[in-house]
């Protein structure tokens, strides 16, 4: 099983996230899809979307990870 390590509320220049660890490997950072549609102010859906209408581009357990699919347990 994989694991995710949830880091808190983290601030990067204007923007705040949620702090994500594993899931491409440990030590490795990842971002929710919420956070990246805030930042671009547009919904999730839209970053949903876009995803999807690119998904060729990306490798999955790589560039992108599904959570609702895939084998994973946070760690706080």
């Amino acid at each position: 099983m994989n694991s995710l390590k949830i880091l808190g509320q983290e601030k990067v220049g204007n923007f705040e996230f949620t702090g994500i660890e594993g899931g491409f490997g440990e030590g490795k950072k990842s971002m929710l899809v919420k956070d990246i549609a805030e930042i671009h102010k547009r919904s999730s859906k839209v970053i949903n979307q876009a995803i999807n209408m690119n998904i060729k581009r990306f490798r999955a357990g790589v560039d992108i990870l599904d959570l609702k699919a895939s084998n994973f347990e946070a760690v706080t």
